[in-house]
């Protein structure tokens, strides 16, 4: 396995030759093609493509990671976290958050809104209630729009149909 040199050039695996490394845009670009960046560089470019990936009224699943009084904080990925507020955690507003969500629990919740540039996500409970009903009158009314399906008739009636056709 191959080490990184302070010197911006790495020893290949077969350590007869050292192979140039590319630093200067502040990322490390390898020849074979692996790019490295500081941590905290990758945590600033989810946060540039959050308002990309968040939606509003997505269905998303996440992990709480922190429960604080006005409500649990939910990893969405790892580096972007969202906010539960208590109005949308689907709990009364003198229950115990602490006891209703504790840390490490995955759930399901909806993106209502993304603020990349102040670094919030607002997330609610309450409405994954709400987005499954909606998407089945949606579909519901999608089918009954469309045409109306043929109608039967009796069996007598195709039976008299059938007899006059061979006679």
């Amino acid at each position: 396995m191959p080490e990184c040199r302070t010197d911006k050039r790495l020893l290949s695996p077969r350590l007869d030759r050292v192979i140039p490394v590319d630093t200067s845009s502040g990322v490390t670009i390898f020849p074979w093609g692996v790019l490295a960046a500081p941590m905290a560089q990758l945590a600033a470019d989810r946060w540039s493509r959050a308002a990309e990936t968040y939606k509003a009224g997505q269905l998303r699943t996440g992990r709480v990671t922190r429960v604080a009084e006005f409500g649990p904080f939910v990893e969405l990925e790892p580096g972007i976290e969202g906010l539960i507020p208590l109005s949308e955690s689907g709990m009364a507003r003198d229950a115990d958050v602490r006891k209703a969500f504790r840390v490490g629990d995955q759930l399901q919740i909806v993106v209502l809104d993304v603020d990349a540039a102040a670094r919030r996500i607002c997330l609610s409970v309450t409405a994954v209630q709400t987005t499954p009903e909606a998407d089945e009158m949606r579909e519901y009314s999608e089918r009954t729009e469309g045409t109306a399906p043929e109608k039967f008739g009796s069996l007598a009636d195709k039976l008299r149909d059938a007899l006059r056709k061979h006679s």
